[in-house]
């Protein structure tokens, strides 16, 4: 089949190919400008376990002391990833932007921003909120959260504490989505569009059992004697001699 009778097919269902695509990019548009918007920051950390009886900078500590801290702390950060996605750990920081701050937030609508990673033992805090102000405050809860309360999560707060060591923590949060990234989207979901379209154009065709070209006939080993033009299309006459 030629290159020349697939666009044909396309041609046919011009309508379709072209408002699915253009109604897809105007929907992801409207929707990138006119839904709330989100923004995201990350802090990272350290989280380590206190040595026992560390507390003083002069301690002399057997290395075997230092072993086990170093051994319990990666069960600890292990545990922080899902600590962090519990509704107590959310509550605890709606508390504290409360009384810090004066800002009342639902623990639920913290706990759906909220999400972690550990590489070793740096943990990355995850927040989303719906201004920029929420959740950097957000993230400051969640260092603060560790930072005082710490072993008590886990029962343990009778035998030492966690060293939370914040290392990075922008000074704003950025939007979920700039432009760059709308237009990534807008792109992605009108080639999408426009793949669907086509496939859609070739379903109908193929559902068709219409003929619609000289070449389909032929197809079917017929021989074509004539073709019946259509309605108002008007043929060019042959030039008449004068003799």
């Amino acid at each position: 089949m030629e290159l020349r009778h697939y666009l044909g097919i396309v041609r046919r269902s011009w309508p379709l190919v072209v408002a699915l695509p253009a109604l897809v990019g105007l929907l992801t548009l409207a929707l990138a400008f006119l839904l709330p918007q989100h923004y995201v920051i990350t802090a990272a950390m350290l989280v380590t376990q206190r040595p026992i009886g560390g507390e003083g900078p002069r301690s002399i500590l057997p290395d075997q002391n230092n072993w086990n801290s170093w051994a319990a702390s990666e069960y600890v950060v292990d545990d922080i990833l899902q600590l962090v996605q519990t509704r107590q750990y959310a509550d605890d920081i709606a508390q504290w932007l409360q009384s810090e701050h004066h800002i009342r937030l639902d623990g639920k609508q913290i706990n759906d921003g909220l999400d972690a990673e550990r590489k070793h033992r740096m943990i990355y805090l995850h927040v989303s909120a719906d201004t920029a102000t929420n959740a950097r405050l957000i993230a400051e809860g969640g260092i603060a959260m560790l930072q005082q309360k710490g072993l008590e999560y886990w029962k343990r707060e009778d035998t030492t504490t966690l060293e939370v060591s914040p290392l990075d923590l922008p000074e704003r949060a950025r939007p979920a989505k700039g432009l760059a990234g709308i237009a990534v989207d807008l792109v992605l979901r009108t080639l999408l569009a426009l793949i669907l379209a086509v496939g859609l154009a070739f379903l109908r065709h193929y559902l068709d059992q219409s003929i619609h070209q000289r070449g389909e006939v032929e197809a079917l080993g017929l021989e074509v004697l004539g073709i019946i033009p259509l309605d108002g299309v008007r043929h060019p006459q042959p030039e008449r001699r004068r003799i």
